[in-house]
């Protein structure tokens, strides 16, 4: 299994994925700026969301700092919408971002997330348990 032999070999599926990766981070800057714009405290926002590692952990305090306020404004329902649609999109960045790469000569990109076989009460001696699954964009 190589990822960087098999992105040279799929590289518009590696580019796909790469900014799928890279630019989720738009996402939570742009949910930042949401909350902040009805708080109106960029330092104490920024800093709650941004100074531990964790998406779920930024969405769920962007949640707590913005929902009171949005609901005052009569705007709470489309507010609790957007919370529901980041956490749909770290669900498909975290889908890739936790997966290992490579060519298993299909004709498709293959993948699979470690943390499944991990998260297993079964003892592990190699990946022969991983579900491989295939990025095909001839389907898309």
């Amino acid at each position: 299994m190589s990822t960087k032999k098999a992105f040279l070999k799929f590289k518009e599926e590696g580019l796909i994925i790469g900014r799928l990766l890279a630019e989720y981070a738009d996402i939570e800057l742009s949910l930042l700026y949401c909350v902040n714009a009805v708080r109106n405290d960029f330092d104490t926002t920024f800093k709650a969301m941004f100074k531990s590692r964790g998406e779920t952990h930024r969405i769920e305090l962007a949640d707590i700092f913005g929902r009171q306020y949005y609901h005052s404004i009569n705007l709470g329902t489309q507010f609790e919408m957007a919370i529901g649609s980041v956490k749909f999109c770290k669900n498909i960045r975290n889908q890739y971002s936790h997966c290992i790469w490579w060519d298993d000569n299909s004709g498709c990109l293959a993948f699979a997330n470690l943390e499944e076989i991990a998260k297993t009460n079964a003892q592990i001696s190699d990946l022969n348990g991983l579900e491989v699954k295939h990025i095909d964009l001839g389907n898309a």
